[in-house]
């Protein structure tokens, strides 16, 4: 209940468990129940948590067929700058739409096109979906785009172009795009993959 309910799900600070109130208030409830400390929190009940939520990833992208990934890069308030990459499957039991969190780590470094391709390759192995990634979104920074210039995915290196005018650019992307819809009429093909920007970016 600590683990899900109060530190994940309502983001509260590790060190609550160890807050007399809070011990005070679990005693009310329930005098035998023994409140964990933040020690055993942290090296015991986070990490099963994590193996635990491991397995049921891995699992997923062993029974998905096709995968589309997103990353990206920010900076908080403190310039303390991150990496996200999520995963977007259909689930074979019941043909429901899943999202899975990949990896959400500190990103340090200068944040180039390589470090980014370190990063996803690194994760794309991690999960073993080499051959089941189809799409990747990412927004519009020049990094991204020269990220997947050596991808290990082939076909993406077809897409990526750095373009000095970003209506050039999203010509040719929309071009791409059409001509990959003309060519497969569902994701049986596995010899092309294709990165799409991000819309919100775009808009």
């Amino acid at each position: 209940m600590i683990v899900h309910d109060l530190i994940i799900d309502l983001g509260l600070p590790l060190s609550i468990v160890d807050h007399p109130a809070f011990v005070r208030a679990m005693n009310t409830i329930d005098p035998r129940f023994t409140v964990l400390s933040r020690r055993t929190l942290c090296r015991e009940a986070l990490p099963s948590a994590l193996e635990q939520v491991m397995v049921k990833v891995k699992q997923a992208c062993d029974d998905a067929k096709f995968v589309a990934l997103t990353l990206d890069v920010w900076s908080d308030r403190r310039m303390r700058t991150f990496i996200a990459i999520t995963m977007h499957t259909i689930a074979k039991n019941d043909d429901s739409f899943q999202n899975y969190l990949l990896t959400f780590q500190p990103l340090s470094g200068p944040h180039t096109g390589e470090s980014l391709r370190r990063q996803l390759e690194g994760v794309i192995a991690t999960f073993n979906i080499e051959d089941k990634v189809v799409w990747i979104v990412t927004d519009n920074a020049s990094n991204n785009l020269k990220a997947f210039d050596e991808l290990i995915i082939p076909g993406f290196e077809v897409y990526f172009e750095l373009e000095d005018d970003d209506d050039e650019h999203d010509e040719e992307t929309e071009k791409v795009e059409c001509e990959e819809k003309r060519e497969q009429t569902n994701l049986s093909g596995q010899e092309e993959r294709l990165r799409i920007p991000c819309f919100s970016h775009i808009l």
